[in-house]
Formats: C-alpha cells, sequence, structure tokens
C-alpha cells in the first residue's frame, strides 16, 4: 500500500545515489556486490527547543526520529515549509511507531547529551523547553543492498545531507527491513 507523505526535498537523485553506493574493489570483497538499491524515508517529528543557560535563550528546530526513537536530532534552520518539502507516494515509507510523549521525553535527554558536549562548565541555571509542532516530516534515504549468496548488509546514505550514516541507521533500517 502506498501512502502519501510530505518529505524534505532530495539532495541525491538515484544516479547520483547509484554511484555512491558502487563498492570500491576492498568494500565488495569484504561485502559483495551492490545488488539493489532503494529510497525509504523515516518520520521525524518537529519541536521548538528552547535552551536557557546563564539567562540567554537559543531556539533551535529540533526533527525526532519518530519510527525507531534512537537516531540522533535531525536539525533544521526552521520548520521546514513547502519550498523545503514535497509529497511523494512510497511503499517505502517506515511507520511513526514514538508516541509525542516519548519523543519529547527522549529528545529532552539527548539535547541535554549535546548541551554537555558543547561544553559542560559554561552551563548556568540550564532551562530546555520542548514544544513539539504538529510537523511529521520524512527525511529521505538512500540504501544499498550488498552480499554474496544469503549473507546481506545494507549502506545507507541520507538524501539531504549527501552523508553516509553510521552503525546506528543500518542497525535500525536492518530490524525494520527483517520485521
Amino acid at each position: 500500500m502506498s501512502d502519501t507523505i510530505t518529505i524534505l526535498r532530495p539532495n541525491v537523485t538515484r544516479e547520483e545515489a547509484s554511484r555512491a553506493l558502487r563498492p570500491g574493489i576492498a568494500r565488495r570483497l569484504a561485502t559483495g556486490p551492490l545488488r539493489s538499491f532503494a529510497d525509504v524515508y523515516v518520520p521525524f517529528r518537529v519541536n521548538r527547543v528552547e535552551i536557557t543557560s546563564g539567562g540567554i535563550t537559543r531556539t533551535r528546530f529540533l526533527a525526532f526520529d519518530a519510527a525507531f526513537g534512537l537516531l540522533d536530532p535531525y536539525e533544521l534552520e526552521r520548520v521546514p515549509d513547502a519550498a523545503q518539502t514535497t509529497s511523494v507516494k512510497s511503499r517505502n515509507a517506515v511507520p511513526t511507531t514514538v508516541d509525542e510523549a516519548l519523543a519529547a521525553r527522549l529528545l529532552a535527554d539527548k539535547v541535554r547529551r549535546l548541551i554537555f558536549l558543547e561544553g559542560f562548565f559554561r552551563l548556568r541555571n540550564m532551562a530546555i523547553r520542548i514544544e513539539p509542532l504538529p510537523a511529521i516530516v520524512h527525511v529521505p534515504y538512500w540504501i544499498g543492498f550488498y552480499g554474496w549468496g544469503e549473507c546481506a548488509s545494507i549502506q545507507v546514505i541520507d538524501a539531504v545531507r549527501r552523508t553516509r550514516e553510521g552503525a546506528k541507521m543500518r542497525h535500525a533500517l536492518t530490524r525494520w527491513l527483517t520485521a
């Protein structure tokens, strides 16, 4: 069944993804040839996050993974509008499984970790306010499927940021694909 979803506009075309996912000789020997590749869309819930420390308030727009609850927040310049999004019809949309309340708690924990990484000793009277916004936007990814015989692995490219994803994303998508 295909659903129409709102996605962030991708910056990687199908042809670019195909080239980027082609393995070099070393990777081909380790993982096998590229068997197939596909687009997949992961839902993120958009939040306005206000961080106050030392009397200074910063506002950030962070989108939290609404499918797995474990990916890093996706930072946005602002709430995505029609210029930054498009609608697509796809069977490859990961379902939203993390409810809004749990997402807010998980996001608060992740924001605290991000703040501490920026500099624990600069914090004074820190407060975090998270305002869930009604927007759920899907982030497009390209997945490459590799393997020899019955052994398979995947590689993932963020189609907006043009970056390879790490083990956390590969693991989450592998679990979803094999469920």
